[in-house]
Parts: structure tokens; C-alpha cells; sequence
């Protein structure tokens, strides 16, 4: 811990996981979608990109926590390897750089740009599924765009998508336009209020039934391992006998505690202290 790779190392990824965690609370939402997770990935390695060109500050900040300490390689005593005949003139590249520049050639830069290619392959696998519905909120596209992105769809979802509702995705599309007109730059989320809302589900069932799927795709399970993580709490040493289906109704009860929460007890509790009554009146 008194190294100075490991101070640097520490205000890396502080600085790092700093903006992980906000961008993991976020697609913990309940609410986000696709499209939304996309971008927050492509935007999240763009940043993890522009930290190759950081490496001056995060030095400069290690150094203040730091001061007396030089990277190890430099206080180590180098261990020459002896040359070959066949070696000809090649230099060692550890002979060449200098402890700063070997850490950043062989250590920096190389775990960014681990970090931001790994991004960004979880940002195109959600920004090619979102791209797949994108012919939905293109309000201007024309109907042969509109069956080529139906056409793109069926492949994908074969037993979801009907391929021959391009005229009815057109139609949608007129309607949004003449009577929802105010709304800018629309998402799915809106088609799919306005659907809702003004109960066009009958004209457009194609059309809804999409879009539901598109909202309904899965981001993330993290909500789902947060449940999980009360089981221990669930089943502790006092109900170690606990039957399955028992711990199968007080897991979906602590999972929905807010539903729990609002539900009146009264009632089963006066039912229940009848039935187990054992005083005759």
C-alpha cells in the first residue's frame, strides 16, 4: 500500500467506479429501456476513453498523497538479461522506457482500454435491438421503410411479429401526427401512452403489441438478485423445519412489501383467532 502504483491505482478507480455505480443505480430502474441503457453504456466508455488522455492529473493527484514515493521499477535494481548470439542489435524495451512510461504503456493504457471496449460491446448489442424497433417512433419514415424494419423485426421475433402491418404502422404514425403534434423528439414510451390513453388499442393491435414487447425486454436482473439477497433473513436458525411452499409465500411477500404494506389485516386476524379458539361461549 505504500507503493505509488497503488495510490494511482486508487484514484483511478475511484474515480472510476465513482461513475459506475451511479450508471448501475440507474439501470436498476424498474423503468428504463433499451434505448436508454444503450446510450448510458455508449456514453459511460466514451468517459472510460477520455481517462487515456488523464493520465498527467491522476499522477499529479497520487503524487499529492504520495510525495517521496517513485514508481517501484525505478527504485528496483534492473535485472539484466544476458544476450543471445542470435540476439543481432535488438534493444530490450525495458531498457528503452523510462519507469513512468512503462507503467503507462504496459499497465494504464492497457486496462482502459480493456474497460472501454468491453462497454462498448454492451453498448451495440442494446443499440442493435433498439435500432430493430427505431421504424416505430420515425414518424416520417415511408411505408417502405417501414417493411423493411418489420421485415428486420420478423426475423428476430417470428411468432410475435405479423409481417404484413406495415400500412397499419403507417396509419399509426398519421394519427400521431395530426392529433399529438406537440410532441417532440417521441419515444416508445410515449406511442405507447398515446395508445393507452386515447384506447386505440382495437385500431392499432399490431401496433401495441409491439411496442409492449419492446418495453417489456428485460435491461437488467439486478432488482431481481436484490430480493433474493433477504433469503437468509427469511430462512435464519429458528426455521431451519420451514417447509418449501411456506418460504415460497414469505419470499413473495417480502418481495412485494410495498403491496403487503397497504393490505388490512384485520379481518384475517379476527378469522383466524375464531377458528383457533378453544374456549366454548
Amino acid at each position: 500500500m505504500e507503493e505509488f502504483e497503488f495510490i494511482f491505482m486508487l484514484e483511478f478507480w475511484h474515480k472510476i467506479l465513482n461513475e459506475f455505480e451511479k450508471t448501475s443505480k440507474s439501470l436498476q430502474n424498474s423503468e428504463v429501456t433499451i434505448s436508454t441503457t444503450s446510450n448510458l453504456y455508449s456514453s459511460l466508455a466514451q468517459l472510460v476513453q477520455t481517462f487515456r488522455d488523464n493520465f498527467d492529473n491522476i499522477e499529479s493527484a497520487a503524487k499529492e498523497k504520495l510525495p517521496d514515493v517513485d514508481y517501484k521499477s525505478a527504485t528496483t535494481r534492473r535485472r539484466k538479461r544476458k544476450k543471445q548470439v542470435n540476439d543481432g542489435n535488438t534493444i530490450d524495451a525495458d531498457e528503452t522506457l523510462s519507469p513512468r512510461d512503462k507503467f503507462r504503456i504496459q499497465a494504464f493504457y492497457p486496462m482502459v482500454d480493456a474497460l472501454s471496449t468491453n462497454l462498448e460491446k454492451r453498448s451495440k448489442i442494446y443499440s442493435e435491438i433498439s435500432e430493430m424497433f427505431s421504424c416505430f417512433t420515425d414518424l416520417n419514415a415511408s411505408l417502405s421503410d417501414i417493411q423493411k424494419g418489420i421485415d428486420s423485426l420478423k426475423e428476430k421475433y417470428s411468432e410475435d411479429v405479423q409481417k404484413d402491418f406495415a400500412h397499419e404502422l403507417d396509419h399509426f404514425h398519421l394519427y400521431v401526427k395530426k392529433h399529438h403534434s406537440e410532441k417532440r423528439n417521441i419515444s416508445h414510451e410515449m406511442l405507447y401512452e398515446i395508445i393507452v390513453c386515447d384506447k386505440i388499442e382495437v385500431a392499432f393491435p399490431n401496433v401495441e403489441a409491439i411496442l409492449r414487447l419492446f418495453l417489456s425486454l428485460m435491461v437488467t436482473n439486478c432488482t431481481g438478485e436484490r430480493s433474493f439477497s433477504k433469503l437468509r433473513r427469511i430462512k435464519n436458525y429458528l426455521r431451519t423445519t420451514m417447509s418449501q411452499e411456506r418460504l415460497t409465500d414469505l419470499t413473495i411477500l417480502c418481495m412485494e412489501y410495498d403491496i403487503l404494506r397497504s393490505l388490512n389485516f384485520d379481518d384475517i386476524i379476527e378469522k383466524f383467532s375464531l377458528s383457533k379458539a378453544r374456549k366454548s361461549i
